[in-house]
């Protein structure tokens, strides 16, 4: 079963503030490189990350 949610806002268009209002944690800034494909070259603009948890002890889950 999912144990996060993720989630990116381009803060050019959006603040994030209904993520913020529900809960959610900001964590920073993307590098604005996009996705990382041998023989692509994507270039975008930095986007803000947010992350819900959905079970408590998510962090151990992920890390095992």
């Amino acid at each position: 079963r999912p144990l996060l949610l993720e989630t990116f806002v381009d803060p050019q268009l959006y603040e994030g503030t209904c993520y913020l209002a529900a809960n959610w944690q900001y964590l920073g800034l993307t590098t604005g490189q996009g996705l990382a494909r041998r023989g692509k070259n994507y270039s975008t603009t930095p986007k803000k990350i947010f992350v819900k948890p959905l079970a408590q002890h998510f962090r151990g889950a992920l890390c095992s």
